[in-house]
């Protein structure tokens, strides 16, 4: 998907961690709605910063600060949280329609700001600045300037000789071992059933076939799917806003 997407690149904001708390205490318990499955994180902002940085140097995000260490920068998100440093690349530039938009936005005492972007505003990792064709959404970029894992991360792995994609594959279930802890995959090839074990097993087929990737990997540690312990899995499905 990363070949067809926007490459928008957002982080979540510290009030998003605790939105139920957030809302009670700011609007009233009454403004969460009946029946609501939303729920607090159990960790917060703070926890995910370093691993957001990394992954935006290592891919390449273009975008402007609202906070670094706590200083807020009006160019930029004044809500976002602090963050360690600047973005890796400076933000893709504004059209006239953006300067018209925004400036309608100021007057009506609102704080527009470039949206971060996993797109080179200027040459990155040997990889070009963007051109501002304007096809991110149906395909891949002819200059790479959109960081889509089949220009970054992939063949970085595959640089190292360690490593190997087998396509075609349908992963069928997670395994566990004796203590429920994730052992490896089994999955289909050319209607052929494998096992492979693994160290750490990454769940990122999206949020469809992650529920269902969950649900179908039974274990006498897990009777009702993988985490599935509680009966939450599949129910609080949410997808892009």
């Amino acid at each position: 998907t990363t070949l067809h997407s926007w490459g928008q690149h957002w982080r979540l904001n510290p009030w998003d961690f605790k939105v139920v708390s957030e809302v009670k205490r700011r609007y009233g318990a009454a403004r969460v709605p009946k029946g609501s499955t939303v729920e607090d994180w159990p960790f917060g902002y703070d926890e995910l910063e370093p691993y957001y940085d990394k992954i935006e140097y290592e891919l390449g995000v273009s975008g402007q600060a609202g906070n670094v260490n706590g200083k807020l920068d009006p160019r930029g998100n004044p809500f976002e949280g602090p963050r360690k440093r600047e973005y890796p690349m400076p933000a893709l530039r504004w059209t006239a329609f953006h300067e018209k938009m925004a400036a309608a936005a100021k007057s009506l005492g609102w704080h527009p700001f470039p949206g971060p972007a996993a797109i080179n505003s200027r040459n990155y990792q040997n990889r070009s600045g963007c051109m501002y064709h304007g096809f991110c959404n149906t395909g891949g970029c002819h200059v790479d300037a959109k960081n889509s894992t089949a220009v970054t991360t992939i063949p970085r792995a595959q640089a190292t000789n360690r490593f190997k994609a087998v396509t075609g594959a349908t992963v069928t279930s997670i395994n566990v071992d004796s203590q429920g802890r994730a052992s490896g995959v089994t999955y289909l090839s050319n209607g052929r059933e494998f096992v492979h074990p693994a160290k750490v097993v990454l769940v990122a087929s999206f949020c469809y076939e992650n529920a269902r990737l969950l649900l179908l990997s039974k274990s006498p540690a897990f009777p009702n799917g993988l985490s599935n312990n509680h009966r939450q899995v599949g129910k609080h499905y949410f997808s892009h806003h």
